[in-house]
C-alpha cells in the first residue's frame, strides 16, 4: 500500500514539473561564452561568415573592375588583375575568429542564457534546421537584388567625388595663376 502511495505521489510530481516550470520567472542568469560559442556552432556562424566574405569579396572586385574601366576603358589584362589582386589582398587574411570573438560578449550583453537555450531548441528542431540548410542561398539572393542598388549608389558617390575634385582642382589652379600682389616699391 505504501508503494502505491510513494509511486502515485511520483507520478504527480513528475506530471506536474513541467507546470512548475512554467510558472518560474524567466531566468536571467547571464549566457556564457561557452552558450554563444555553442549557438555560434549551431548556426555556422563561422562558415557563414567565411561565405559571406567570400561573396563581398566577389562584388567588391565587381564594382572595383566596373568602376576601373569606366575610368580607364583600354585597361590591359594585367591593369585588370593588379586592381583585383588589390581587393583579394584587402580580404585574404580577414580575422573570422577576431570577428566571433568580438561578437561574443556582444550577444551575451543581449542575451541570457535562458534566451540562448531557446535560440538553441528551435534551430535544433526541423524548422531550424530548414532555415539553417535555406540561409545561405537567401543570403545570397538577396545580395545579388541589393548589388544593383549598391552599384548605383557607389557610381553616384564616385560621380559626386570625381566633380568635388575637378571643382577643387580649378580653385587650386586660379590660386596658382592669379597674380601674386607685389609689395608698393618705397
Amino acid at each position: 500500500m505504501q508503494t502505491r502511495a510513494s509511486s502515485l505521489v511520483l507520478i504527480v510530481i513528475m506530471m506536474s514539473t513541467p507546470l512548475l516550470a512554467q510558472q518560474v520567472p524567466p531566468n536571467n542568469e547571464p549566457a556564457s561564452r561557452q552558450d554563444v560559442l555553442k549557438l555560434f556552432d549551431l548556426l555556422q556562424v563561422r562558415d557563414q561568415t567565411k561565405m559571406a566574405l567570400e561573396n563581398t569579396q566577389k562584388q567588391v572586385k565587381e564594382m572595383i573592375r566596373e568602376l576601373f574601366l569606366k575610368k580607364l576603358p583600354d585597361a590591359t589584362p594585367d591593369q585588370l588583375s593588379h586592381m583585383d589582386s588589390i581587393v583579394d589582398d584587402l580580404f585574404k587574411n580577414y580575422p573570422v575568429e577576431g570577428i566571433l570573438e568580438d561578437a561574443v560578449p556582444i550577444y551575451q550583453k543581449h542575451l541570457t542564457k535562458a534566451d540562448l537555450d531557446g535560440v538553441i531548441e528551435f534551430y535544433s528542431s526541423p524548422l531550424g534546421k530548414k532555415l539553417l540548410r535555406e540561409m545561405p542561398a537567401m543570403t545570397a539572393e538577396s545580395m545579388q537584388a541589393c548589388n544593383i542598388r549598391i552599384r548605383q549608389n557607389m557610381e553616384d558617390v564616385m560621380d559626386k567625388m570625381e566633380d568635388k575634385i575637378e571643382e577643387m582642382t580649378k580653385e587650386q589652379r586660379k590660386k596658382h595663376s592669379s597674380p601674386v600682389p607685389r609689395p608698393p616699391k618705397s
